[in-house]
């Protein structure tokens, strides 16, 4: 068997940890959870909706999803949202229309304004703020005035509903990068020591 000696050993060996200390996690560029688009945002709760209903001023308005999913026009009644894109919502509303009162109806649907997400725990100012495209958690946190001296700023509880009628939020954990969406709820706990 063939010895290395003790320089060249000691080469490899620099070479090795030179290398290893190179490798590193590389910072993520996007937030690991998207905003959703337009077309693919799913309402709920709070969110407000401008319907109209062409050559029908008396059904054209702004209308808000309900604390059970639904909203409620003249004529048809309660209309379900909760789940439902803008697109599939004018497709409901399009239909009960059509099932009676009018013929062939050219309805739209427009979101105007997204339900609010909550933050809760230490920070400076909890509470309930309103949603913008690009919500990360570091930016409801500084809505929110802040952590406290006592928070752990690592990682974040979020109680997020999955768009369904299922009322069970799924608790996930998220960092400073990750996307908020409307809706959640945000605890930010204290540290331990």
């Amino acid at each position: 068997m063939r010895s290395i000696g003790f320089s060249k050993a000691l080469s490899i060996a620099l070479l090795v940890f030179a290398v290893a200390g190179c490798a590193r996690e590389l910072p993520r560029n996007e937030p690991i959870l998207a905003t959703p688009t337009l077309n693919a945002y799913q309402l709920d709760t709070g969110d407000k909706v401008r319907i109209v209903v062409f050559e029908q001023d008396s059904l054209t308005g702004t209308y808000e999803v309900s604390s059970v999913g639904d909203i409620m026009m003249p004529l048809i009644g309660q209309v379900s949202a909760r789940g439902s894109t803008t697109q599939g919502l004018a497709g409901s509303v399009r239909a009960k229309l059509a099932a009676g009162y009018l013929r062939d109806p050219d309805v739209s649907v427009e979101l105007t304004e997204s339900r609010p997400f909550y933050i809760h725990g230490e920070v400076a100012r909890s509470g309930a703020y309103a949603f913008a495209p690009g919500m990360t958690m570091e930016r409801a946190i500084a809505l929110a005035g802040g952590f406290t001296q006592r928070a752990d700023n690592n990682v974040f509880a979020v109680d997020r509903r999955d768009g369904s009628s299922n009322m069970e939020p799924m608790t996930q954990h998220l960092g400073l990068r990750d996307a908020v969406m409307p809706g959640d709820t945000i605890y930010v706990r204290e540290r331990l020591f």
